[in-house]
């Protein structure tokens, strides 16, 4: 469960800096990025930090501080190959392409942004289509391609007018959400208002209620006789389980308490995998002992 709620914790931050992003506050959504770092690095969930470095490396570049942008995205494949492919490549391939486009390594980023529509189309994700789409083709503006920027414009055209008509809904989900978080903030207001008059009225009871110590006392005196007698019972009944399974004459275990103690140690072989050993003595000629040195012996 905690992790659980660690993990909702590390979404909710890349949420609010993608929506940064969106709104050109690029200083919050870095902060928010690197908030998401550190409880998955305080808490240990290694398979987020790649989508953490990558969205960090997007910011980066949006800032045009490509290096850095780099730097995360080379810690991003590190932890990928630790971890395995987890279907963050197409992301991480336009993140690379738009760095070294924007420091004059054109082919490299060509071969990047390839990979990244390939990953991309396959995965149907259109959002970050377009995206690469748009960035491909200011690329190709900047090496005086023209033609190549025009066909990567019409595309980035043709996609963002699916997209912009799906925006007003998810406009409308981010006001239902600071609508919701708001009135929630209120209600814990409330809440906490009520439970301050209830512990001012507990503290007025608690001083009115000064006349009852001595009942209070009377009910403690009467509590310790019944934890004796309870504390007595449970003596008796101790007892009465060990005569219940142990022999009179040897004070050894008898038959009910080696079944029952038999039937616990296969139970926990059963669940361990681990081997179960009985080991049993037959002594010959034991009765001659018993007829010369007697049962005591």
């Amino acid at each position: 469960e905690r992790d659980k709620l660690r993990f909702g914790q590390i979404q909710v931050y890349l949420q609010q800096g993608f929506l940064e992003e969106q709104r050109n506050n690029l200083d919050k959504a870095i902060a928010k990025y690197q908030a998401a770092m550190e409880v998955a690095r305080k808490d240990g969930i290694q398979s987020e930090l790649v989508p953490i470095r990558i969205a960090l490396a997007g910011g980066y570049n949006l800032q045009g501080k490509y290096s850095k942008a780099i730097q995360q995205l080379e810690l991003a494949q590190e932890a990928r190959e630790k971890l395995g492919n987890i279907n963050y490549d197409g992301m991480a391939a336009m993140q690379y392409g738009i760095a070294l486009s924007n420091i004059e390594q054109a082919q490299q980023a060509e071969e990047f942004f390839q990979e990244a529509e390939r990953q991309m189309l396959r995965d149907n994700n259109r959002r970050y289509l377009a995206i690469l789409y748009e960035v491909w083709a200011k690329s190709y503006e900047r090496e005086g391609n023209d033609m190549q920027a025009l066909e990567k414009y019409q595309k980035f055209m043709e996609l963002q007018k699916d997209l912009d008509r799906q925006r007003s809904d998810q406009q409308t989900q981010v006001l239902r959400f600071e609508y919701d978080s708001e009135r929630t903030e209120l209600e814990n207001e409330q809440l906490q208002k009520e439970q301050k008059l209830k512990d001012e009225q507990l503290e007025s009871l608690e001083k009115a209620r000064q006349w009852q110590v001595l009942a209070i006392v009377l009910g403690g005196l009467l509590t310790l006789v019944l934890i004796w007698f309870s504390m007595r019972q449970v003596a008796n009944s101790r007892k009465f389980k060990q005569l219940a399974y142990t022999d009179s004459l040897t004070g050894l275990a008898n038959r009910r308490q080696i079944e029952r103690a038999l039937k616990q140690a296969m139970e926990n072989a059963n669940e361990s995998e681990k081997p179960l050993s009985i080991l049993m003595y037959d002594i010959d000629h034991f009765k001659i002992i018993n007829d010369r040195h007697g049962h005591s012996v």
